[in-house]
């Protein structure tokens, strides 16, 4: 039996890894465009 308490438990844990996620997909966009600006940097170098 779920209680009220279990239902607002569960909503939370939803938002924080869904705010998680969103953070993850910024990092990695980040790295990404990071990671092409250094190879590009090194390629030019050579």
């Amino acid at each position: 039996m779920e209680t009220a308490f279990d239902t607002e438990l569960e909503k939370r844990i939803e938002l924080k890894i869904s705010e998680a996620k969103a953070d993850i997909i910024k990092w990695v966009a980040g790295m990404l465009v990071a990671q092409a600006a250094l190879i590009s940097a090194l390629v030019k170098l050579l």
